[in-house]
Order: C-alpha cells, then sequence, then structure tokens
C-alpha cells in the first residue's frame, strides 16, 4: 500500500500482494511511477509494506523497500525537476508498466531507486554469501513461447563481449549465471507458473552459455546458482564488483541499474534507458533471437537455438 497527500489531497494506490517479491520487475516500476505521481502534485510518498500480516515475506525486497524508506527518507535527498501533471503522464504512459513508456518519465526517480536498492543491501545483516565479480541474468521461460518480438534471447557471444571488455581471457574471475527458472532440469522454487513449462529447455540454454563463457575464460569459476530467494538474486546483481549485466527482462533492470557497473540492454522494454547512458550505466545494443512470424523461439527447436546462440 502506497499514499501520498498533497495540497489537501490524498492519493492511496494499491498493490496487489504488495510484500511479495513475485513479479518484482514490475510491481517496482508502479511503486515509483506512482512516485511520480506524488511528485507531480507536489506531494510527500510513502510505502508501506505491512509485514505483520505477512511474515512469509519479512525478508522479500519489496518489505526491505518499505524499510529503507522509512529509514532514508529518500525523496528528500533528490532534488527532482518538476513532472508533467498527473493527467498529462497518465496520457502518455500505461500505469499497468510505465518502465515501457517511451517519455522516461520513470528516469526521474532512478535516482532515488539506486538509493532504495543499495540501501537494502547495506543494511542486509542476514545475507553474507559475498559477491561475484560477474553477475548476468539470463531471461528465460515464458518468453520461449511468446509471440511478442519485445522479448528474446542474446547470443552468447554478446555476454562475452561485455566481459572482455573488462577481463582478458585468462583472468581468475567469478561469473554467476542467474535465472529463477533453474534448479536441474526442474523449475526453481521462485519460478513463475508460465515459466514451468519452459524449465528443461532452459536449463539446456543456461548450461550451453557456461560452457561457452568456460571456453573464452578458461580460468573463471562460473557457477549457477538453484538456492535463495528473489533477494538474493537482486542482492548477487546489485553487489557484483565488476559488472552485473541485464537483457530483455524487467526483472533484473532495476538491480542492475543500482550496480555501478551497469549493463542493460538497449531495449524496447524500456527505451527511455537510453538517456541514462554515461551516468551509472552503460547501454549496450546487441542482436537478439525473436520470436518469427507464426513461429515462437521453441517452435524453431533446441538444435536450431542452440546453433544461432553460438554463431551469431
Amino acid at each position: 500500500m502506497m499514499g501520498a497527500k498533497g495540497d489537501g489531497v490524498e492519493i492511496v494506490y494499491y498493490l496487489q500482494n504488495c510484500c511479495s517479491d513475485l513479479n518484482i520487475g514490475n510491481k517496482l516500476s508502479r511503486l515509483y511511477h506512482a512516485n511520480i505521481m506524488a511528485m507531480a502534485i507536489g506531494a510527500d510518498f510513502l510505502y508501506v509494506c505491512p509485514t505483520h500480516k505477512d511474515t512469509g515475506n519479512r525478508g522479500s525486497i519489496m518489505s526491505r523497500l518499505a524499510q529503507e524508506r522509512i529509514d532514508s527518507e529518500s525523496d528528500a535527498r533528490h532534488v527532482v525537476s518538476k513532472t508533467k501533471s498527473v493527467a498529462e503522464i497518465c496520457d502518455v504512459c500505461d500505469s499497468n508498466h510505465p518502465h515501457q513508456c517511451a517519455t522516461g518519465e520513470i528516469g526521474l526517480v532512478v535516482p532515488i531507486v539506486i538509493d532504495d536498492l543499495q540501501g537494502t543491501v547495506r543494511h542486509a545483516s542476514d545475507y553474507d554469501e559475498g559477491s561475484f565479480d560477474v553477475a548476468l541474468h539470463y531471461r528465460c521461460g515464458d518468453i520461449l513461447g511468446l509471440h511478442t518480438e519485445k522479448y528474446g534471447i542474446l547470443p552468447h557471444s554478446t555476454f562475452v563481449r561485455l566481459i572482455q571488455a573488462k577481463h582478458d581471457r585468462e583472468d581468475n574471475i567469478s561469473i554467476v549465471v542467474l535465472s529463477n527458472v533453474l534448479n536441474g532440469n526442474k523449475a526453481g522454487k521462485n519460478a513463475r507458473s508460465r515459466d514451468v513449462l519452459f524449465a528443461a529447455t532452459c536449463q539446456i540454454l543456461v548450461d550451453d552459455l557456461v560452457e561457452y563463457l568456460s571456453q573464452s575464460f578458461p580460468n573463471a569459476r562460473i557457477s549457477i546458482p538453484t538456492n535463495g530467494s528473489i533477494a538474493v538474486d537482486y542482492f548477487r546483481l546489485i553487489r557484483a564488483t565488476s559488472m552485473a549485466i541485464c537483457g530483455p527482462s524487467t526483472f533484473c533492470l532495476w538491480p542492475t541499474l543500482a550496480n555501478p557497473n551497469a549493463k542493460i540492454l538497449n531495449s524496447r522494454l524500456f527505451p527511455w534507458i537510453k538517456q541514462l547512458d554515461g551516468s551509472n550505466s552503460t547501454v549496450f545494443d546487441s542482436v537478439m533471437l525473436k520470436p518469427r512470424k507464426n513461429q515462437t523461439i521453441l517452435d524453431m527447436g533446441v538444435a536450431s537455438i542452440l546453433a544461432w546462440l553460438r554463431t551469431s
């Protein structure tokens, strides 16, 4: 639940299952879009996660963010240029998926998002895994069966190119490959129901990426963690010491932005991201395996998918 009050007007915004990290990428976009609405009327903004009623989510990113905003008074630390009116924002932006709005209104609150997420890591006394040099998120699952061109799969060479920009072939580095669908050939506990059908295929694709990375960086220590929560994966992306890599995925967008060495795909999913290039993030371009006319990615067959990923 979120609320804002300005000029005697109170705005209350309800977010379903607000303490849970399920579909967190979309939830964060909606949360900070509501923050922009409050700014548009000159109101303070409050995010409350009632964990006392939802003890199962006390360690979630969403519940940690609620406490972080109470402790740090994030909005007071930033001077944000005047936004458009609420009506103007709503006219040009679908508030259900505000990260896809070309106008980039949500870019105004990126510094607040970054501070909030970095604060959750600083105050996460229950996280002691350490950090990796490189954390990359591999979006798989339901996108294999979708027909939209907003989603797709990046070729293996894109990840190698990004890592090679900072590391030599012989460097002894640690790389973590994150995908919430994986747990052997079964869906991981953080997988959404719509991803479960594709878990076995995703495992094949990720295993092939790991083999490709191992050939490109023979001394690298590469892991595919199947343990931990969504919050832990967020911490892994935020804390990666060399770089965090985010492709066409709303899941990884915000934690990657919170990493000082962010690498984010120039994507139709977040068309405003290019405006941030040169700040804390480097926006990269890449070809992408996308659905074809009347054919999903999965329809292409695993052998053809792997051939494309290895040769493109």
